[in-house]
């Protein structure tokens, strides 16, 4: 369950950390980039240049949001005609650097699109708000599909060319063919002749992981055949562009504390409340993949007959990392590690309680 090299950086490390598998996120870049026309790695799951990087090796894009996102692009060296770039927040400063380093806009508004017309963007995507969204994106995110006709001949008004659409929702507990028909579902909402007209469309992220475990390659590539297919009856045969982030990136991680205490739960003698030495995200929740416990650098082997609530550290119950996991008897000290971490975790985690979020630690994938 733990690779080698991961045991060996954890048993050597300054407590809590999380540790990135490098050569995995590599090969998990890979997987997406092959089932898709583009892929673009989304920066914001999981900032860490070593794993930017790593992802950067496969020879994808890169998936920004923030000013921030940019810097990092820069700084580890990607071409900005393979940034690509999508929120609703961005000043015409940011979009007149973009625009001067050959990135794409999937712009957030029809506002945003004009903007960038008059930042020196000649193309740009236009962002789709799921119509029954499953996420919490809400209102936040995009325009409703009814809306994109008249918006891109707004666009045609200002010379401005809509080269794209972009719909992004909550799609995780999903099987893959539930996946592919929920966006065709959304995009058969949009005008025939703008989809006929598009270059692309982009699933955005949240690729199916039911349970915390991710589809497989075979499984989504059947499912997205299918989306192909639906949209072509739609009259779209252009390229399928996506970003996922936590399918790819969310496996390659592993996040290691000690245990600070162990106390009794309400619920009786097999139960316990495990506090954890660490700060957590926010918002934290508990994970449904699996967690291993360390003593003195090797895995505990003994039996798991307790249901453990799993805790930060923080002074609130707002941190729950693992809801009844079953462990061992525990003690303080021991190492408590919890797999597919990778993404979203240590990015969300604060300093409440003054507390440093936990080390990064990237091994090495030979990336140049």
């Amino acid at each position: 369950m733990l690779p080698r090299e991961v045991l060996q950086a954890i048993s050597q490390a300054d407590l809590p950390c999380i540790v990135y598998d490098g050569a995995t996120v590599k090969q998990r870049a890979q997987s997406a980039a092959s089932l898709l026309d583009r892929y673009y790695f989304p920066v914001k799951a999981c900032p860490e240049p070593g794993v930017v990087r790593a992802a950067l090796a496969t020879g994808c894009g890169l998936d920004l949001c923030s000013a921030g996102d940019v810097e990092i692009a820069s700084a580890v060296g990607c071409p900005g005609d393979r940034w690509k770039f999508t929120s609703p927040c961005a000043d015409d400063r940011l979009l007149r650097r973009l625009c001067e380093a050959g990135a794409a806009l999937d712009a957030d508004s029809i506002e945003q699109a004009l903007r960038w017309g008059s930042c020196g963007g000649q193309a740009c995507g236009l962002r789709i708000a799921a119509r029954r969204p499953k996420a919490l994106y809400g209102s936040k995110f995009g325009m409703p599909a009814r809306d994109i006709v008249a918006a891109a001949g707004q666009l045609a008004n200002a010379v401005l060319r809509l080269e794209g659409l972009h719909l992004h929702d909550q799609h995780a507990n999903l099987a893959p063919a539930e996946f592919a028909l929920r966006l065709a579902e959304h995009l058969a909402e949009v005008s025939r002749e703008v989809l006929r007209a598009c270059r692309y469309v982009n699933i955005g992220g949240s690729w199916p992981m039911r349970h915390g475990n991710p589809a497989s390659p075979d499984d989504l590539r059947q499912g997205l055949k299918l989306l192909r297919e639906r949209l072509a009856t739609l009259g779209f045969h252009g390229m399928l562009y996506g970003e996922p982030g936590r399918w790819v990136v969310g496996p390659c991680g592993y996040w290691a504390a000690r245990v600070a205490a162990v106390k009794a739960h309400p619920r009786g003698e097999h139960h316990r409340v495990v506090v954890l030495d660490t700060n957590t995200p926010v918002p934290c929740r508990p994970s449904l993949a699996p967690f291993v416990v360390l003593r003195q650098g090797d895995l505990l082997q003994s039996p798991r007959r307790l249901f453990c609530d799993i805790f930060g550290s923080a002074n609130t119950a707002l941190d729950s990392i693992g809801v009844e996991v079953r462990l061992p008897v525990l003690e303080p000290g021991d190492v408590v590690v919890s797999v597919a971490q990778g993404a979203y975790t240590r990015s969300l985690i604060p300093p409440f309680n003054e507390r440093d979020r936990p080390a990064a630690i990237v091994l090495d994938c030979s990336c140049p």
